[in-house]
């Protein structure tokens, strides 16, 4: 059985991140419902509210590693603390296992480290963040799926470096490969957008104040998508309470 703990330089300083049982980790991963799931995971995280973000930008294309997506988001930003009982939100995204600390709360949709166990199933991750002061981070796993396939815990690198001037909060998180050893034919943007606006934080139903614009790019062509479900449109009364006002077949 696979230790609850790996090391990660940052620096030249080594420090700890927890991490699930390996066999555990990989049946969760194994169990996702759509080969899209990721992305869902993904724009959860950077769609809640305690991120704060105005815009999100969803990019998918695909070569030679094969499928690529990505999410960008002017949020917040992941902070980074490595203190196993004071999670910052990168620990909690790159520690898989953070969701059983008792008295901890999680984000509107779902607590960091969910999606990233989906991004885990590919050939390389690629995030970069910043809180809005301090260093920007920016993190590299190689070769994460094929770590856990040999029951071995992938092993994150971590740099700090200056941010660029004016460059605004937020996270970025690509994932190349995933998953590895697939070649299924490229996804469309329509298929994609009707995953997201059907299965997503994107087709949010209830009454969202500030709600960010979306942007979707797949294989180079890019629109924006309108947020909420598309089948509905709703029609708020004077106490509050959303009605529906007219459904739509497709």
């Amino acid at each position: 059985m696979a230790k609850l703990r790996d090391s990660v330089k940052i620096q030249g300083k080594e420090v700890d991140l927890i991490i699930q049982e390996v066999a555990l980790m990989k049946q969760l991963i194994k169990e996702r419902s759509h080969p899209l799931s990721l992305l869902r995971e993904l724009i959860s995280n950077s769609g809640a509210r305690e991120v704060g973000a105005k815009e999100i930008k969803i990019k998918y294309t695909i070569d030679e590693e094969g499928h690529i997506f990505e999410v960008i988001d002017n949020g917040c930003g992941m902070n980074y603390t490595g203190e196993e009982m004071l999670p910052g939100r990168l620990d909690r995204f790159l520690g898989l296992g953070l969701s059983s600390i008792i008295g901890m709360q999680s984000d509107e949709f779902s607590w960091k480290g969910l999606g990233s166990k989906l991004a885990y199933q590919s050939r390389k991750i690629e995030i970069n963040t910043w809180c809005g002061s301090g260093d920007a981070i920016r993190v590299e796993v190689n070769e994460p799926w094929s770590s856990i396939e040999r029951k071995l815990i992938p092993k994150p690198k971590i740099f700090m470096y200056k941010p660029e001037e004016e460059r605004e909060t937020g996270t970025s998180i690509k994932v190349f490969g995933h998953p590895p050893h697939r070649r299924e034919r490229p996804f469309s943007i329509e298929g994609v957008k009707k995953f997201l606006s059907h299965r997503t934080f994107v087709g949010f139903t209830r009454k969202r104040e500030d709600k960010p614009r979306i942007f979707l790019s797949v294989l180079g062509q890019t629109e924006e998508i309108n947020f909420g479900f598309p089948e509905l449109k709703f029609k708020e009364s004077k106490e509050g309470t959303v009605f529906v006002d007219e459904h739509r077949t497709v």
